[in-house]
């Protein structure tokens, strides 16, 4: 019997129940209370026992503690806490992240199977075989050997051959919300205290073990999905169908989830014990992708049987919904009589119809009754008499105790959650931004030098990598290298990512650029060309124009490799071919890699997201050299103006001129750099002003100064340079000409695309730099994380374009409806999630959304590293030099208005065309832009004055409103045209997701909400109208949706406090409203109710120019049907088939290979398939010409179907097909279902002596 004796809730002579763990030794009556009190009456405490507990003692005299002596302790207690804390943090710091815990836990199940015995335990409890193979459980034995599981994986032995699990049973796994296994419990077989347990490595003599916890600190809370069957007999995880129970299930447990989530046909998540609260931060995020997934708010929680007459579990589900409902959503209780433990549980329940719905407060007001039934008081019964006074006040206090305690602890927990979120995000950023690879040469000197590459080892079938800091002679140690390679008479690629550049940087190292020797327009190129030695530069644009094979033994130069990448991602230039380009480009260096040649990367800010993207095409043994050159170049004196306004800056760059000095202007704005020059000549007219800007650069002027900037300087001896990013990396400004160098930054690009403009102009002459302090990117996602801006984009789509709809289309439409479908379905359902082009296009976005966010801060830190002086100082306003430049970006407007609307009219066609490549002039732009806009507005008549309003003032912004506001009235022909974009981009080659723009998604937020009946009524609105604060609180619960949709943050304003930082309802109505082009006015003050009266604008009814768009819109859109186009007639150039390989990750699959080479092929990394490749180019792959009378696609169906059966089976079927056959359909199901692949596996490891003939005789071939 134990020695001490707990005290009843409240009971604590200390502290009165504010906690409840506080107990009494029975021998020494010396009372343990961990609570932080100063003095208790008629007890003294005496010290801390080992467990944390204060020790008092009846005071019968003796000293106490004084007030001082409490402060060093409560000191000493809180720096143990925080100490705690740290270890904590870094203990879960070393666990395995999300993406190795999914691919350690599918090993484990791969190697261990699940047993007869457990499979028909399963069954018992109602799953079918399909759901069983669905959930991933698997058999564990007692101290169950292993081999080759990382050890970091919690319940793994030091040296990854052994499980920590001293008991059999059932892995029962984890999942989140993208269906990544995180984590798993076991089921044990023979239980008898507690059945589930998660596994751990933490022993007596491994106390760093790794536990179960995620990173976060967390426990892993499993997301449960129906498991359905598609196509071919495949089992998997989806989404409910539309049938299916709209809302999200809560449930204790995992393997009771996952077989609610069966019965229910609907998502359910599961937590060990129902212990929502513990796992916050998991809840929170399932929740919101959930929600946006299924398009509900709406939770249903599903109790035990018996909770109502557990106190504890009943103030845990209490905790429970508080949380989810703070977060705006809508709780609801599901009762089917559940009141004793007798009861069953949801995975226990017959006929779901006894179901019905509850409310929360319902619930919980069954507790009470339940609590009064259990010591046989009935209601009737109850006392009617008041509570004493004396002990209700006591009883107040102590939950008052209580809930301040809680309140202090979540605080304590959202402080630290926030704590470690910042730090996940610096270190994900300076990751980004990391190079890592040891240096092969390590330099610190002034220049490279021509000899580098006589320091290097053999780089044949290598990557070398050069960082080597601006102005350190580069482009001089390429000179070098081309003529070494020129003199073996090897081939030498350069690929660029401006025109600009190219040339110039051809010109320096002798190469042909690409448009210079005829091959413009729509020609591909022809090697014989080039000549018997072959040096080609061109802009990654042009890529599609070459034949990889062309190219083998070559050397392959990516100048600026940095910015070259983020071009091939993220230009609009490249988006029509974006993904012709990636697979070229992938083709290219595996071609260039293998066949002897080699890549030479440089960039004076190289990374290894470079390197990586490179290497994730190149054959597996490629070595990666790197030179680091570490020296700092000349350093600049560097004033940077932290004012928030930029008319110090332009009143001091005029001030500059009116006194001679010869000025370069580095200004990543065109209509900025417009603006700089007028204002200029205006003051001084005969002042020499050079511009190189997008609208300049086809100017031969402009094109022969950007080859040879230097004799470009002296020829034309301007005194004033102003450029944009244009002229950028690789032109160099190398004689002393310049007096000040002047850089504006308006967040147009990123810090290290600001520092590379400041350096054109090589001379450590003065630099005056002002930069806005942050910015933000009109992309997919805000976030400075890579998996976030993944997932918000597949949320995006998914929102906007169902599969099962599209699917729908697909069979009705005149196209090849399995073709398309998978790669509708690959895109849609994240299975690209980890292709190497998709990855790199995130981890680009979750950089540049990294340095636009603190971009001030970003580009004083990076002068900083570079070793330039820099002194900040804060150059005041002049509002004169402010209303002059914004007078004159009026007037340039106006002239690009009155250009625009009286340009010469031309086909759309051939304004398409101008628009896809970046060689057209600017009047050639001002013609297709107007043809452009005659086609989507027809009947409007182009007048300098509608042109302005629709199309130059605010960048389109009122034509883009009123389009969405059109959007709103017509969903059925919105949802029609996005159809038809997804046909356009599916029956491309290569859809790249990200460059997809659909608007359902966008429209539906915006109905639901309710604005159009808003708009309709004109009625006065106001804070306290119902429908105002009714869309208010939509908004609210929907704000997840609304920030994917719209990139709108809502913060609702609580009600009634006026120093909350939210928002009103009439702000964000005000705000909703202003994305369709509504505006409100105010109206007057209402003294009575003490708040403003607003009213819709009455120009907004009364616009012509609005109401013409309508009708024009309308009319262009009055005979959209549901047809779609042919694929034959959009589909883009189709690659050759030899190129196919490029589409794979690390040459582990290849269409051009013998099939009987199939260990190579089916060791496929995770990497493996690019999502563009097609079902049907597969089936035409691998069908071989045996003459047998169906068809391979045919035949993988068979074997999946003879997978499910068993081995017997399997066998059957593969009996009447030769050799060739059988490695052919094997080989084509490991890539269309790796679950199926992996059963095959599982049943039988030497299947593969099954598709030789010798082991398997023929019998009845075909």
């Amino acid at each position: 019997m134990s020695q001490f004796k707990l005290f009843k809730r409240g009971s604590c002579p200390i502290c009165n129940g504010l906690r409840k763990d506080c107990r009494e030794n029975a021998h020494t009556q010396i009372v343990h209370c961990r609570a932080d009190v100063v003095s208790a009456p008629l007890y003294r405490f005496i010290k801390q026992d080992t467990w944390g507990f204060n020790m008092w003692a009846v005071d019968r005299g003796q000293d106490s503690w004084n007030e001082q002596e409490w402060e060093t302790h409560r000191r000493q207690i809180a720096a143990e806490r925080e100490q705690r804390l740290q270890e904590e943090a870094k203990h879960f710091a070393s666990l395995l992240n999300v993406e190795e815990r999914d691919r350690q836990i599918r090993k484990l199940h791969q190697q261990m199977g699940l047993s007869t015995k457990h499979r028909q335990k399963l069954s018992q409890r109602g799953l079918t075989d399909a759901q069983i193979d669905a959930g991933f459980f698997f058999s564990i034995a007692p101290w169950q050997e292993i081999s080759g599981i990382n050890a970091r994986l919690a319940g793994v032995d030091l040296w990854g051959k052994k499980l920590l699990i001293p008991a059999s049973g059932i892995g029962c796994p984890v999942r989140d919300e993208l269906g990544r296994l995180i984590g798993f419990q076991t089921r044990f077989d023979d239980a008898t205290d507690s059945k589930y347990k998660w596994p751990t490595s933490r022993t007596a003599k491994r106390p760093n073990g790794a536990t179960s916890h995620l990173p976060n600190g967390e426990l892993p809370i499993s997301c449960c999905r129906p498991a359905t069957t598609g196509e071919m007999g495949r089992s998997y995880l989806t989404t409910p169908s539309p049938s299916s129970t709209k809302s999200i299930g809560l449930a204790e447990g995992f393997l009771k989830s996952y077989i609610a989530a069966q019965k229910l046909n609907s998502v359910v998540i599961g937590a060990a014990g129902g212990n929502f609260t513990a796992s916050r931060q998991q809840l929170k995020t399932y929740l919101e992708a959930l929600s946006a997934e299924l398009s509900t708010h709406t939770v249903n929680l599903y109790p035990d049987a018996g909770a109502v007459a557990n106190p504890s579990v009943m103030r845990q589900y209490q905790l429970t919904i508080e949380l989810v409902q703070g977060w705006g959503y809508e709780v609801q209780v599901a009762w089917w009589g559940q009141l004793t433990k007798e009861s069953p549980d949801i995975d226990e329940l017959e006929g779901l119809e006894a179901i019905a719905i509850i409310t929360p407060e319902e619930f919980l007001a069954k507790s009470q009754y339940q609590r009064q039934f259990s010591i046989n008081l009935p209601l009737e019964n109850a006392p009617e008499s008041e509570p004493d006074s004396e002990e209700y006040a006591a009883y107040v206090q102590r939950e008052a105790a209580e809930e301040a305690l809680e309140a202090a602890q979540a605080a304590q927990r959202e402080k630290l959650q926030k704590e470690q979120y910042e730090q996940r995000l610096a270190a994900v950023q300076a990751q980004l931004s990391a190079l890592s690879y040891p240096p092969t040469l390590s330099l610190n000197q002034r220049y490279l030098g021509k000899d580098i590459w006589n320091k290097l080892p053999n780089l044949k079938g290598s990557i070398c990598g050069i960082k080597s800091p601006k102005n350190t002679g580069k482009t001089w140690a390429l000179i070098a290298l081309v003529e070494a390679a020129k003199r073996r008479e090897q081939k030498v690629l350069l690929i660029y990512h401006r025109r600009i550049l190219g040339r110039e940087g051809c010109l320096k190292v002798g190469a042909d650029y690409i448009d210079d020797i005829g091959v413009t327009g729509n020609y591909a190129l022809s090697i014989e060309l080039l000549g018997h030695n072959p040096t080609l530069g061109l802009c990654f644009d042009s890529l599609w124009k070459l034949d990889p094979s062309d190219w083998e033994g070559a050397t392959l130069i990516l100048d600026e490799v940095e910015q070259s990448l983020n071009h091939l991602m993220m230009s609009t230039t490249c988006e029509e071919k974006r993904g012709l380009l990636q697979l070229k480009f992938a083709k290219i260096i595996e071609t260039v890699l293998s066949t002897g040649g080699q890549i030479i990367a440089l960039d004076a800010d190289l990374t290894d997201l470079s390197l990586n993207y490179i290497k994730a095409f190149a054959p597996d043994t490629t070595p990666v050299h790197l030179v680091l050159n570490t020296v700092l170049a000349p350093s600049w004196k560097v004033q940077f103006s932290t004012n928030a306004m930029k008319s110090g800056i332009e009143a001091t760059i005029i001030h500059s001129v009116s006194a001679g000095k010869k000025i370069a202007i580095a200004v990543d704005s065109q209509k900025e750099a417009e603006a700089l020059e007028r204002d200029i000549l205006n003051s001084y007219p005969n002042v020499k002003v050079l511009r190189i800007d997008r609208k300049t650069s086809e100017q031969e002027l402009i094109k022969d100064f950007v080859k040879r900037p230097n004799e470009g300087l002296q020829a034309l001896e301007p005194q004033v340079l102003i450029y944009t990013p244009t002229m950028g990396t690789g032109v160099s400004i190398d004689i002393p000409y310049f007096d000040v160098v002047v850089g504006m930054f308006f967040g147009r690009i990123t810090d290290t695309e600001a520092r590379q403009m400041l350096g054109r102009v090589r001379a450590p002459v003065q630099r005056l730099v002002w930069c806005k302090k942050f910015a933000s990117d009109s992309g997919v996602s805000t976030s400075l994380l890579p998996d976030v801006v993944k997932r918000t984009c597949h949320q995006f789509h998914k929102s906007t374009s169902r599969i099962v709809d599209l699917a729908a289309a697909l069979i009705e439409a005149e196209v090849d409806a399995v073709e398309l479908f998978e790669t509708a379905a690959a895109l849609l359902k994240g299975n690209n999630f980890n292709c190497s082009h998709f990855d790199m296009w995130a981890s680009l976005q979750a950089r540049r959304n990294g340095s636009l966010t603190n971009l001030q801060e970003r580009l004083i830190a990076g002068l900083k590293a570079e070793g330039h002086d820099v002194e900040v100082v804060n150059i005041g306003q002049s509002k004169e030099t402010a209303h002059t430049i914004k007078g004159i970006k009026e007037e340039l407007e106006w002239e690009e208005a009155t250009a625009l609307a009286t340009a010469k009219e031309i086909p759309l066609e051939e304004a398409k065309r101008i628009l896809k490549t970046d060689r057209s002039t600017e009047e050639q732009r001002f013609q297709a832009r107007k043809a452009v806009l005659k086609d989507r507005l027809p009947g409007i008549e182009l007048t300098p004055e509608f042109v302005y309003k629709a199309a130059i003032a605010e960048h389109g912004q009122w034509l883009r409103q009123i389009k969405l506001y059109w959007s709103c009235l017509n969903p059925d022909k919105v949802a029609l045209l996005d159809k038809k974009t997804w046909f356009y981009h599916l029956a491309k080659i290569l859809p790249f997701l990200p460059d997809i723009r659909t608007y359902s998604f966008q429209v539906k937020v915006l109905r639901d909400l309710g604005l159009l009946d808003l708009i309709e009524t004109g009625e006065v609105l106001s804070n306290s109208h119902p429908q105002v604060q009714q869309i208010a609180q939509k908004a609210f619960k929907d704000r997840r949706r609304i920030k994917t949709a719209l990139n709108l943050t809502i913060k609702l304003r609580k009600p009634g406090d006026a120093k909350s930082k939210g928002q009103t309802p009439m702000q964000i109505v005000s705000r909703l409203l202003e994305k369709l082009g509504v505006e409100l006015e105010q109206l007057g003050y209402d003294h009575k109710q003490e708040e403003w009266l607003y009213g819709i604008n009455e120009e907004f009814w009364h616009d012509s120019d609005r109401n013409g768009v309508l009708r024009a819109l309308d009319e262009k859109y009055a005979d959209l049907t549901a047809q779609v186009p042919a694929a034959s007639n959009v589909r883009a150039e189709e690659p050759k088939q030899r190129d196919r390989s490029a589409l794979y990750i690390n040459n582990m699959e290849r269409g051009d290979l013998p099939q009987s080479y199939i260990e190579q092929a089916v060791q496929t990394s995770d990497n493996a398939v690019f999502v563009s490749m097609r079902a049907v180019e597969e089936f035409d792959q691998f069908e071989p010409e045996d003459g047998y009378y169906i068809s391979i696609k045919t035949c993988v169906q068979l074997l999946q179907d003879a997978v499910e059966k068993g081995i017997d089976a399997i066998k059957s079927l593969l009996k009447p097909w030769r050799s060739q056959r059988r490695w052919g359909a094997v080989l084509l199901l490991e890539r269309l279902s790796e679950e199926a692949f992996r059963r095959l596996e599982q049943m039988s490891p030497d299947f593969y002596n099954w598709l030789d003939e010798s082991f398997l005789p023929l019998e009845g071939a075909g």
